[in-house]
């Protein structure tokens, strides 16, 4: 189910509690929860799940439009907003990075592409049918309600993003210390935002949002200049 047990308790208990989701008279919350992780993480068709769930399709179909709902009713709490990293910051780790929003992460999405438009959905490693990071992003932030940030702030982001202004992506072929990065305190977000959380990250951080994403020399000296602070102090403190 793409999660781990912990996890799926959880997000069980949350959907209970909360009162959006209730057991029925064939099927308890945690069933109807399964099938629908199952059937969005494997994409499978009901049938398959009757096999393995031993339920008839029109209860998977209602249940999965049942959970769907209910977790549609709690992305105020599974949503987590981005806040800025302040210079009073006292986690050694992040204060380098003033006015640093979160980390940010890429996911599969399957999406079906017509056979023709393949060449053109082609990444780095030779698949067709599919889009590099950078192409998802700059769709992302061309979009009206696409994704928004202001100047001045930025994500962090692995090498299969650009390194441009908003997007801090490290130098390609370096080894970092990730045994020092606990994976649970970096922030994940992700590219969709109502329209609600875009006005109020605007009213919040400045007025002026990045509209489109380009290289620049003044990007790059920003990361070289910060990439060598914190190589002192590190070989200082070593």
């Amino acid at each position: 189910m793409r999660i781990d047990r912990w996890t799926f308790v959880i997000l069980c208990n949350m959907l209970r509690t909360t009162d959006h989701l209730a057991s029925t008279q064939c099927v308890d919350v945690q069933e109807m929860v399964a099938i629908f992780l199952h059937i969005l993480s494997h994409d499978v068709k009901n049938r398959v799940v009757e096999r393995q769930f031993a339920q008839y399709d029109e209860t998977i179909s209602r249940d999965f439009r049942s959970v769907l709902t209910a977790v549609l009713q709690l992305q105020k709490l599974l949503l987590k907003k981005s806040e800025p990293i302040m210079s009073d910051c006292t986690d050694n780790r992040w204060k380098w990075f003033e006015n640093c929003l979160g980390a940010l992460d890429d996911i599969y999405i399957k999406v079906k592409v017509n056979v023709a438009d393949h060449p053109r959905y082609r990444t780095r490693k030779g698949w067709e049918g599919s889009a590099v990071d950078s192409r998802v992003l700059r769709d992302a932030i061309s979009r009206p309600h696409g994704l928004k940030f202001p100047k001045g702030y930025y994500y962090l982001c692995d090498t299969g993003y650009p390194n441009i202004e908003g997007f801090l992506a490290p130098h390609r072929g370096e080894q970092y210390h990730l045994s020092e990065w606990c994976a649970r305190e970096i922030s994940q977000t992700t590219t969709s935002r109502t329209t609600d959380d875009e006005d109020s990250t605007s009213n919040e951080l400045g007025d002026e949002n990045i509209q489109f994403i380009e290289t620049s020399d003044e990007w790059t000296s920003f990361r070289d200049e910060l990439a060598t602070r914190m190589f002192d102090e590190w070989e200082q403190a070593s």
